[in-house]
Formats: structure tokens, sequence, C-alpha cells
């Protein structure tokens, strides 16, 4: 497989862009055109028929030039090589790739962005698991529209809600006439 990266840089050097942003163009430019050859190899093109339309490739970069500059420092620029035309699965093969060359180059970075998102997910999994736990399951009653409750007050102490003691609820249990279970819980 040609190498690409001279003739990117030397595309590159006119653009005087900083080292770190120009090495990290040619990193992807290369990688683009590496897989774009390996296309044309697969179509059926000779080395140097696949070597040509692969530099053809690169030849839309001059005409990026003012907006490379321009966005140089700020952002990463939006190089559009070649067909306009829409591919989403190679588009987003070739960021995970750069992505993970960006790892394996700074694995402090990749530790941190791991981390963050463990968190991240772990957190969001505690809390749809409080909320349907709490919120959204339903009561395991099959009529849980029945369900009443009842509770004791103590107006001459000022309590407005007491426990009703244990021994009173016997009583309700044992003599109730309307409700057909009853049950007691405590917290």
């Amino acid at each position: 497989m040609p190498e690409f990266k001279p003739e990117i840089r030397n595309r590159l050097a006119s653009m005087r862009l900083e080292p770190q942003r120009e090495a990290e163009l040619v990193e992807e430019l290369a990688q683009h055109l590496d897989d774009f050859y390996a296309e044309q190899r697969a179509r059926g093109l000779g080395e140097d028929a696949a070597r040509v339309a692969t530099l053809a490739e690169l030849s839309g970069l001059e005409t990026h030039a003012p907006e490379l500059r321009r966005r140089a420092g700020t952002q990463r620029p939006n190089v559009q090589l070649g067909s306009t035309r829409p591919r989403l699965l190679e588009t987003m093969l070739h960021d995970v790739r750069f992505a993970l060359r960006t790892f394996r180059t700074n694995p402090a970075f990749a530790s941190v962005a791991v981390l963050t998102f463990a968190i991240g997910i772990g957190a969001c999994t505690l809390m749809f698991s409080a909320a349907n736990g709490v919120l959204l399951r339903p009561l395991p009653d099959p009529e849980p529209d029945r369900l009443v409750a009842a509770w004791g007050t103590a107006p001459q102490m000022g309590l407005p809600e007491v426990n009703v003691p244990t021994g009173l609820f016997e009583v309700f249990r044992t003599q109730t006439r309307t409700l057909a279970k009853l049950a007691a819980w405590g917290h």
C-alpha cells in the first residue's frame, strides 16, 4: 500500500497550521486515503490506477484551505473529500478508528472518558431502578384501587397521626365485617 502521509504534509504545508493540528489532519486524512485506496483495489483497479484515483480524492483539499486556516485553532475542520453523497456507516467506522487511535496515544484521557461513561451509565441505571420500584411498578395486589389505609390520632396529645397498636389491629382484624383482608406494616 502506498504511503500518503508525505503527499498530505506537502499539500498542508502552504496552510501554515499549528504542528499538532497538522499532525492530527495528516493522521486522519491518511486513514481516509488508505481506506479509499483499499476500496479502489477491491473494485479491481491496479496499483497505479488506485493510487491516481486516491490522489484525485485528495485534490479537493486545496479548495478547503481558507476554511481550514480560519478554523485551525478553534475546532475540527469539516473536510469533504470526493463524493458528497452520504456514507454514514463508513463515516462512523472512520470516526471510531480515529477515536481508538486517539485513545491509544493518550491513555490518561481514555481512562477519564471510560470512567465518565461508567459513572454516567451507573447513575442512570440507579435512577431508573429507583423510579421503577417506587413509581412505575404496580402494587402486588390484584385490586389496588380497593386498598384503604387506616391510622390513629391522639388529639389530646397534639399528635395528628400515630401508629395503631398491635393489639388494636388484632381487634380490627377479627371484628371487621366490611373489609376482605387486613394487613399491617411498620417503618
